[in-house]
């Protein structure tokens, strides 16, 4: 499909000066030239404000929007109220474009695509790897063919050739969306959530795309590296923070008449963010808070509705990583003491 539409691409910036410079100009450099680039400091501290700037001097084709600290979800939602491009393309500012990302994305467009989406090269200062979303070019356009999309979204591994993945489809970036169908679908950014806000909005996304496409080509390369020991220590908020998300994550699955679909993903899904708050806030061994009341927590915590349901799974085979299938175990044992122990020695 021949398109010489304009295409935005959204920058939501942080504290980004070491990688920013790289990543801005992997976007100017595209071979594909018809694109506005739109750079949103979140407040930063840093000499981020200044490089954009600097850079934004060079190229017309540069808005620079500076904001109040507020998360990333008000920086890329700022970003989709400024928007003029027919196509929206979202990045995280520490990460870089292959140079015909753009080009090879339009070229497969059908006249019926919401969302097209490339696959990614993960990397780390010490190595590089070729994620691969699902195995070959893909079309979603039925309700069950979209299901391996929604799966994946709640299990990470689903339909990748890696038992651990380093991502998966529900980010926002290595992608197009019509900016047509987001404004007609009023999809933003749940600025309440701080962690997989990116994962839920795709979630509805997903749903109310005509045809979301996937090209199986790594045109786009994330830097894994922050993610490493990102829950080594304590992280003051866990309980919080993945509690909103679970909570979301059901309320979108039932508006959306997918809960019985994909119950086994979401069974996958509360189990791990769970291990995560038990890991890392309610059990951590450097958390010096006083251990039953932490059990407390712990119980009150499985009495949202939100795990009702899990709480009445049985099959214990169904959850695919072997950590997660213990804590599973000893959850539904009610084994809280030897829960504890557990994972404040994973």
């Amino acid at each position: 499909m021949n398109n010489n539409s304009k295409v935005s691409v959204i920058v939501p910036i942080y504290n980004a000066a070491e990688y920013l410079e790289n990543n801005i100009y992997s976007i100017i450099n595209q071979t594909y030239r018809n694109i506005e680039i739109i750079l949103v400091d979140d407040g930063s501290t840093d000499d981020s404000l200044e490089i954009c700037e600097k850079v934004k001097s060079k190229d017309s084709r540069i808005k620079l929007i500076s904001k109040e600290n507020g998360g990333v979800s008000t920086a890329r939602n700022e970003g989709l109220k400024k928007a003029t491009g027919k196509w929206v393309m979202f990045m995280d500012p520490d990460d870089y474009l292959e140079v015909t990302i753009i080009e090879r994305l339009l070229s497969n467009l059908s006249a019926d695509t919401d969302i097209i989406s490339t696959s990614c090269t993960s990397f780390t200062s010490k190595e590089k790897k070729v994620v691969h979303f699902f195995d070959g070019n893909r079309v979603f356009k039925t309700k069950n063919q979209k299901k391996m999309l929604f799966m994946q979204l709640l299990w990470p591994e689903y339909g990748q050739s890696t038992s651990f993945a380093d991502t998966a489809i529900g980010v926002p970036w290595g992608k197009l969306y019509r900016k047509k169908f987001l404004d007609d679908n009023n999809l933003f950014f749940n600025n309440g959530l701080r962690r997989m806000q990116d994962n839920i909005f795709n979630m509805y996304a997903f749903y109310y795309a005509k045809e979301i496409k996937y090209i199986d080509e790594p045109l786009y390369n994330y830097r894994y590296e922050h993610m490493n020991g990102y829950f080594s220590t304590y992280k003051k908020g866990t309980t919080k923070i993945f509690t909103n998300v679970i909570i979301e994550r059901y309320k979108g699955l039932n508006v959306l008449g997918l809960y019985k679909d994909i119950f086994v993903c979401y069974v996958n899904e509360c189990i791990r963010l769970l291990t995560i708050i038990l890991k890392n806030d309610l059990f951590n061994k450097n958390n010096p808070v006083n251990i039953r009341d932490k059990r407390n927590d712990y119980r009150k915590l499985l009495m949202l509705p939100e795990f009702n349901d899990v709480l009445k799974w049985k099959n214990l085979m169904t959850i695919r990583n072997s950590k997660q299938k213990v804590i599973m175990f000893l959850v539904l044992m009610k084994m809280d003491y030897l829960l504890m122990l557990l994972c404040r020695n994973f």
